[in-house]
């Protein structure tokens, strides 16, 4: 007998060894109330973004939309909703359950025999809540608004829009219109003709072609209506929820009842005749009642297919589910989830809080400010913190969530030529860091305390003047959709060369400013003044510009002939033949790469010197001159001082690209752990603000680059991936390759290679280095 107890007890023991889990074991399940919105959960889809809780016995959840920006670019919460039941079955944590349901997109609620589920319509701006009850409850569902009333902004409170520290005179958000209509609560914002946009275009010295300019946000609309079946208008209320004062608008069953639901239907346009809105909204909510009986369905095989076509699912422990590899692998998929909730956005996803910021008490508690707040803007897009958000997307084969970064770019282009043509004269996208989504520089960073003489068209700001080549990272995205997928890029291309035509034309026209020669004595583009990133100020040939220039014309000279007339290539081999090489420095006796040239001063704590490892891949595993990428990592002083694994920061992902795999890994523990916060992948701030979206995003392309790297046509396998670490995953590559891999127990499986001729590109690096 006491055998057989043994054997039992090893059968149970080997059972219990680490497992590499899948989706539904990554799904958040909470089992306690939470204490306020800093302890939600997401939930999104299409372009919507849902923070859940329960709170005191009260559902709550606010809501956001992509593109929903006021006159000042304050990115606008759409407001918050309360949930109130009675009989209440959630009066305390006894038998609670709130779970994210990743693999159908949905986040459930249930306690006493009450079930609610929260769910978005992927294809449609509409937010379903639908309740199941035992017994017949009382339903009052309120929308809540702090727009109730005008808001002047004070102080940091204006870093949430687009004047930062230098606001130019009083500063307003002003009310929304909130009416009982049919049944239901109406709401929406509508800008009024003069915003920022006019003031930046008159600060900037633009009012000679302000009518060729794009607009986005005069007379913009946005808002929804909030109704459903089995409820009628009770009344208002004024209370107040953490540090803002609010006015709430009621819908209560008209009878109890054991199933009963209500929706949100969302309406965004811009149009000069304000009952436009009005109209499409109802004609909108008329269409999607007739169509919408499958509209659940389709949603849940939208997300069903978004978790097929990749993952990295990492071992979990088989004491803890707070396993750090565990972790990785969790925090992975939860932040994917919330980069798919805006997947069809008007506008990309923020770095800063995406579409799922919370009070900003929560992050700070001096910002006693409204829920509308986060800091670093809302339509200032921060070119080098949204490529991290953007990059992953690529090898977790996300291309459609690309188009809506891309579109941003398409919309500003002429803009961003216009500056080039007012300002200077010539040809060329001219587009700077900190970049309005009207495509100007922000108002505050561009200066207003400026010399009389200083260049219109320059940043007057230390951190920024003279970058201007983030642009390119968003040009090697579009290219890589056709080496990726294969697919037609000509929408884009018109883009990628205006970029380039900048470059080249206003480093010769500044060079034609400082004497007769607009070349070097080697036919190069002199890049002076530039900058490395934010770092090396005054910088001269940057190797980030450099390697950025390089690779983009030869990816654009590589393109099917269709792409470009003859004229074109010609000119684009000439630009080429003018790039400067990348420089180098000896640092005690090691060749290193340099952050370029000369600089005047170092600025922030960036290391563009490894720029050339990433994101332009010049350097790297399999690429000649590895040594030299690997001396500047370890001799560089700067580049040792500045590591670290918070927020932007990149150094997991340089590590990963030059093989080094106990570094890689020490960096992706650390980044990729539980941010602390309720829900895990709520990192930050960081340098930004929560949840820190580049933080999540710089994570994921560690992660990827440590499982799967393509050189040339060669796709490495492990090239800096623990043994050790049990990893189930599948990601993409160029050529329309799907590559899904399982290594358990040490053990490499090839499980599925797509197309199968790619198999025999795969070099194991696992089991290399083991034989080494």
């Amino acid at each position: 007998m006491k055998y057989i107890k043994f054997y039992i007890l090893l059968f149970f023991t080997l059972c219990a060894k680490a497992q590499i889990p899948v989706l539904e074991n990554y799904n958040p399940i909470w089992q306690t109330q939470s204490a306020n919105s800093s302890e939600s959960m997401p939930l999104g889809g299409g372009d919507i973004g849902v923070n859940v809780w329960v709170e005191k016995g009260d559902v709550y959840f606010y809501f956001s939309r992509s593109g929903t920006f006021d006159e000042h670019n304050t990115l606008l919460k759409l407001g918050r909703v309360k949930l109130s039941l009675k009989p209440n079955p959630f009066n305390d944590d006894e038998g609670f359950h709130q779970e994210l349901v990743l693999r159908d997109g949905y986040v459930s609620i249930a306690q006493n025999k009450t079930k609610i589920k929260l769910w978005v319509d992927v294809f449609n701006p509409v937010i379903h809540l639908d309740l199941e009850s035992k017994i017949p409850v009382q339903m009052k569902a309120s929308y809540e608004t702090w727009r109730y009333k005008n808001r002047e902004s004070i102080g940091k409170a204006n870093n949430a829009n687009s004047y930062k520290w230098a606001p130019q005179g009083e500063v307003i958000t002003y009310k929304d219109s909130v009416s009982f209509e049919n049944n239901g609560v109406k709401f929406y914002h509508r800008n009024r003709q003069q915003t920022v946009f006019d003031v930046a275009v008159n600060q900037q010295k633009m009012e000679s072609v302000k009518d060729q300019m794009m607009n986005p946000l005069a007379n913009l609309t946005f808002g929804g209506l909030m109704t459903g079946v089995n409820l009628k208008p009770d009344g208002t209320y004024s209370a107040k929820y953490q540090d803002t004062d609010f006015k709430g608008f009621s819908l209560s069953s008209i009878k109890p009842s054991k199933k009963q639901s209500f929706a949100i239907y969302l309406r965004t346009n811009q149009s000069a005749d304000a009952a436009v809105w009005e109209k499409e909204l109802k004609n909108q909510i008329s269409k999607y009642k007739k169509e919408s009986r499958k509209a659940e369905k389709n949603t849940i095989v939208w997300w069903n297919n978004f978790w097929d076509r990749s993952f990295i699912y990492t071992q979990k422990n088989q004491s803890s589910a707070k396993d750090s590899v565990y972790q990785i692998g969790q925090n992975y998929q939860l932040f994917r989830y919330m980069l798919g909730s805006n997947a069809n956005g008007e506008y990309p996803t923020k770095f800063n809080g995406g579409l799922f910021t919370f009070d900003p008490v929560y992050t700070d508690s001096s910002l006693n400010f409204t829920p509308d707040f986060r800091n670093w803007g809302g339509g200032t897009m921060t070119a080098q913190n949204q490529r991290l958000v953007y990059f992953p997307m690529l090898k977790a084969g996300d291309f459609d969530m690309m188009e809506s970064q891309f579109k941003f770019y398409l919309r500003a282009q002429k803009n961003a030529e216009l500056r080039s043509k007012v300002y200077w004269g010539h040809k060329g996208a001219s587009f700077t860091e900190q970049l309005e989504n009207f495509g100007l520089p922000n108002p505050a960073e561009y200066g207003w305390k400026r010399p009389d003489d200083y260049d219109p068209g320059m940043q007057y700001n230390a951190w920024l003047e003279y970058q201007w080549d983030t642009v390119l990272e968003f040009c090697l995205m579009m290219l890589e959709q056709h080496a990726y997928t294969g697919k037609d890029i000509q929408e884009y291309i018109p883009f990628i060369k205006s970029c380039i035509v900048f470059f080249d034309e206003h480093y010769q026209y500044l060079a034609s400013k400082r004497g007769a020669k607009t070349l070097d004595e080697n036919g190069h583009l002199i890049l002076y003044p530039g900058s490395a990133n934010e770092t090396y100020k005054m910088a001269y040939n940057a190797n980030s510009t450099i390697s950025g220039l390089k690779v983009i014309l030869e990816k654009l000279l590589e393109l099917p002939k269709e792409y470009l007339s003859s004229v074109e290539s010609t000119y684009f081999k000439e630009v080429l033949g003018r790039i400067p090489p990348l420089n180098f420095r000896n640092i005690d006796g090691h060749k290193t790469l340099s952050p370029a040239k000369l600089w005047e001063r170092v600025n922030n704590t960036e290391v563009p010197q490894l720029y050339p490892v990433y994101p332009w891949g010049i350097y790297g595993l399999g690429r000649p001159g590895l040594e030299i990428a690997k001396n500047t990592w370890h001799f560089d002083p700067d580049v040792k001082k500045f590591r670290s694994h918070i927020g932007w920061k990149q150094d997991n992902i340089f590590a990963a690209r030059m093989g080094m795999t106990d570094e890689a890994a020490h960096f992706t523990l650390k980044k990729m752990a539980d941010s602390g916060r309720r829900f895990p992948a709520f990192w930050g701030p960081g340098f930004d603000w929560v949840p820190d979206h580049n933080w999540g995003g710089s994570g994921m392309i560690g992660m990827q680059e440590m499982l799967l790297q393509e050189i040339d046509d060669q796709i490495y396998l492990f090239p800096a991936w623990p043994a050790n670490w049990d990893v189930h995953f599948k990601l993409h590559v160029r050529q329309n390759t799907t590559v899904e891999v399982k290594l358990e127990d040490g053990k490499v499986e090839i499980i599925k290679v797509t197309p199968e001729e790619r198999k025999r590109d795969i070099e194991n690096l696992l089991y290399k280095k083991n034989k080494q």
